[in-house]
C-alpha cells in the first residue's frame, strides 16, 4: 500500500518550514519561563518574631509587617505534651494571640502569604502556665 502526494515540496522547503517550527517552539518555551518567573512572589518569612504579653492560659506575639506582596499570615500551635494541633488561623496584621490554652509546652508556628505561595515557617516554643 502506497500513499500518493500532489504536492511539489522540495528539500530545500521542508527544511524551511522545520526551522520556523522550531523558532516559534522555542520562542514559546522563552516566553512562558520569563514570564512564569516574573509572577512568582517571594514570601519573606514573619521577622523578629518576639512574645509581647504572657498571662494565665494566653500569650500574645508581634512580629515586623511585611515588605513585598505579602496579603495575610497563618498562625498556629502544637501542644507538645499530646500533640494536638490547633487549626490555621488568619491574621491581617502582624500581631495574634492565643488564648484558653492549658498549662504545658507549645510550638507556635507563623508563615506569611503572599498571593498563591506561602513563605518558610518560623516555630517558637514557649511554656503556657495558668
Amino acid at each position: 500500500m502506497s500513499i500518493e502526494c500532489d504536492l511539489d515540496i522540495g528539500l530545500p522547503q521542508i527544511i524551511y518550514v522545520m526551522k520556523k517550527v522550531i523558532f516559534s517552539m522555542l520562542l514559546a518555551l522563552v516566553f512562558v519561563f520569563v514570564f512564569a518567573n516574573e509572577s512568582e512572589t517571594t514570601c519573606d518569612v514573619p521577622a523578629n518574631v518576639s512574645v509581647s504579653s504572657q498571662a494565665s492560659g494566653s500569650i500574645s506575639y508581634d512580629w515586623d509587617d511585611c515588605t513585598g506582596g505579602c496579603v495575610e499570615y497563618e498562625v498556629w500551635y502544637v501542644r507538645l505534651a499530646d500533640n494536638y494541633r490547633s487549626s490555621i488561623r488568619t491574621a491581617t496584621s502582624s500581631n495574634t494571640s492565643f488564648t484558653g490554652l492549658l498549662d504545658g509546652d507549645y510550638e507556635f508556628y507563623f508563615r506569611t502569604v503572599c498571593g498563591g505561595s506561602v513563605s518558610s515557617t518560623i516555630v517558637i516554643e514557649d511554656d503556657i502556665w495558668n
